[in-house]
């Protein structure tokens, strides 16, 4: 079985807790990303930030020098690196989210996005995507 950490991106962008709104969206777009991990000074991971959380300090001047952690969502939806891919692809429909970070003792080590997702499909890994497509069909069915 495939696991999270097989196909997770390991150079990952994290975002401090002392960040403006601004300074996120600068990074984001800088790196070419649409959300990632907020971290407190220890680096344990307390929040996500999305591109759909920053579109408020777009719309909104006054909050573009708001601190991160006004703007994040602090319900972390998050895997192991001994998470089957299968179970992050139920994570991703279920919850309807484009990534999940990988912790280790409550530290990033990790992120597995959709686009993650969809390279290793892409790749010729059958027996798994017959994995992922069962499972993706047993959630269509729930919800």
């Amino acid at each position: 079985m495939y696991l999270a950490r097989d196909i997770m991106t390991k150079a990952v962008v994290a975002i401090s807790r002392q960040t403006t709104a601004s300074d996120a969206i600068r990074i984001l777009l800088e790196n070419n990303i649409s959300g990632a991990p907020v971290v407190d000074d220890d680096g344990t991971v307390i929040g996500i930030i999305s591109e759909f959380k920053l579109m408020s300090a777009v719309f909104d001047p006054g909050t573009k020098q708001t601190s991160i952690t006004q703007i994040m969502s602090t319900d972390v939806i998050y895997v192991t690196e001994f998470t089957g891919i299968d179970e992050v692809a139920r994570i991703f429909q279920t919850h309807r989210i484009r990534r999940v970070p990988v912790l280790r003792n409550r530290k990033v080590v990790g992120v597995v996005s959709r686009p993650d997702l969809l390279r290793f499909m892409q790749e010729d890994n059958f027996e798994a995507c017959a994995r992922l497509l069962k499972a993706s069909q047993l959630v269509r069915q729930r919800l």
